[in-house]
């Protein structure tokens, strides 16, 4: 389904990848808002809270929100590397970045009980 490309790709490879997208990103928002507290996966929500924390002054929550921004965006560049490294062409190129993305996930659901709340913002 990730390998299709171009015309191989049919409405069913969109269908397919379309649904494992969203239930990744709804484990995601899950694991974010009963670990932490926080709604994770809308980073352009959260430019906006940036933008408002810094007009407010409040700097350590700017801090917060300035963190999980970048930590998206390291996400996507160290993904992108590693399958343009692999190649895009090859069988398992995606398999490290979503298998990364599973221990993360597996890492916050077994030790995310023992976050102090230190990080934690008033949005």
């Amino acid at each position: 389904m990730l390998r299709h490309l171009g015309t191989r790709r049919t409405y069913a490879h969109n269908v397919k990848l379309a649904s494992l997208l969203c239930i990744t990103a709804g484990f995601v928002n899950a694991a974010g808002f009963l670990g932490f507290s926080v709604l994770t996966t809308n980073v352009t929500g959260h430019a906006a809270l940036f933008a408002e924390r810094i007009a407010m002054q409040d700097w350590k929550t700017a801090r917060v929100v300035a963190l999980w921004m970048f930590l998206f965006l390291a996400g996507a560049f160290i993904s992108s590397v590693i399958v343009s490294f692999i190649g895009r062409n090859q069988r398992f190129s995606y398999v490290i970045p979503i298998l990364i993305e599973i221990v993360i996930l597996l890492g916050v659901a077994v030790f995310g009980y023992k976050y102090d709340q230190s990080l934690v913002c008033c949005c």
